[in-house]
């Protein structure tokens, strides 16, 4: 605490000013304690003693600042899902033309990716971070475990990390499979499929900007659940539609849904979590996207090949059972 004038509560000159703001901006000022005068001897006006703490006020200062940057990088990441796809499509189809091999334009893409994550990883090896004084005698297994269990105690972090895992697995590993609706459902190319993904990423970067604009905890939580159901209710409507331009629609309202969803979700962990935790917990939310998903869209891809399976042999079983007919009346 320190001890200061008491006309300091309401002088308005710039020096009292940027000092009041100072505190509360950057520090927890808790309790103001108005002294009479002489409390202090010698001082020989009245003061008032500020307790304080150092941090932002009511919550962790460097907690809001990694919030507010997963709310920056998850506005740019579908920032690059826009223009990226788009690119891509248009890519693979000329040179794929020019070259007259379907699989030429994909090759092309691979490798100017490949490229990009060279040079991306020459520009991170340039940066230099503080060397980090961790913990002895601790293991990636006992890391784990202690995250997890550590989640399991908090009922807010299991439903939200939850949530996330069923998304990843049921809702948002339909991505997997827009090469098929590309193709087989609306008879499009690559740049059909780079459509699809710049029009999600449209959606996506919507609903980034909408969720990082609405930071109070009661309509952040509005948003995860209404993020959530929106998204698998515009995915389910997306896969029964059979028309490319309501299905543009639907893959958009669907990008804004797990947008708000994600984004108040990261942003809530990240507000929420202790700091001995964060990496640990932070590190299981993000498999839920690197390992989950992609699982997700395995099964999916397996459930397709069944079911396509499944109507051909009845297709098949069908024309056997009509073929004798035909041959009886001469057809």
């Amino acid at each position: 605490g320190i001890v200061i004038k008491n006309t300091f509560l309401s002088n308005t000159d710039n020096a009292s000013v940027a000092l009041r703001k100072e505190l509360l901006e950057t520090c927890d000022l808790h309790t103001v304690l108005d002294c009479p005068g002489g409390t202090f001897q010698g001082a020989g006006v009245k003061t008032v003693v500020l307790f304080f703490e150092k941090g932002a006020p009511g919550q962790d200062n460097g907690a809001a600042l990694i919030a507010e940057s997963d709310d920056l990088e998850l506005i740019v990441w579908p920032g690059t899902r826009i223009f990226g796809p788009a690119v891509a499509g248009l890519i693979i189809d000329r040179v794929s033309a020019l070259a007259g091999a379907p699989l030429a334009g994909a090759a092309t893409v691979f490798y100017i990716a490949s490229a990009a994550f060279l040079l991306f990883g020459f520009f991170v090896s340039l940066i230099h971070m503080p060397s980090i004084e961790r913990a002895g005698g601790s293991n990636v297994v006992k890391n784990i475990g202690d995250g997890i269990r550590y989640i399991r105690r908090q009922r807010a972090f299991t439903l939200l990390i939850g949530m996330t895992f069923m998304g990843s697995f049921f809702v948002s590993s339909h991505m997997g499979l827009m090469p098929v609706f590309a193709t087989d459902v609306f008879g499009g190319e690559g740049s059909t499929l780079g459509i699809l993904f710049s029009v999600g990423g449209i959606g996506s970067l919507f609903g980034a900007l909408l969720a990082a604009s609405m930071s109070s905890f009661r309509t952040r939580s509005l948003l995860i659940v209404g993020g959530a159901v929106s998204q698998a209710i515009f995915v389910m409507f997306f896969a029964l539609s059979h028309s490319y331009g309501l299905s543009l629609a639907l893959v958009l309202l669907a990008g804004v849904g797990f947008s708000l969803f994600s984004v108040s979700t990261q942003s809530t962990l990240q507000l929420l979590v202790q700091n001995e935790f964060r990496g640990r917990v932070m590190s299981i939310w993000g498999m839920t996207y690197s390992v989950v998903m992609p699982l997700g869209v395995r099964s999916g891809k397996k459930r397709r090949d069944r079911i396509c399976k499944t109507m051909a042999s009845e297709e098949n079983a069908t024309l056997a059972r009509a073929t004798p007919v035909m041959k009886s009346s001469g057809t």
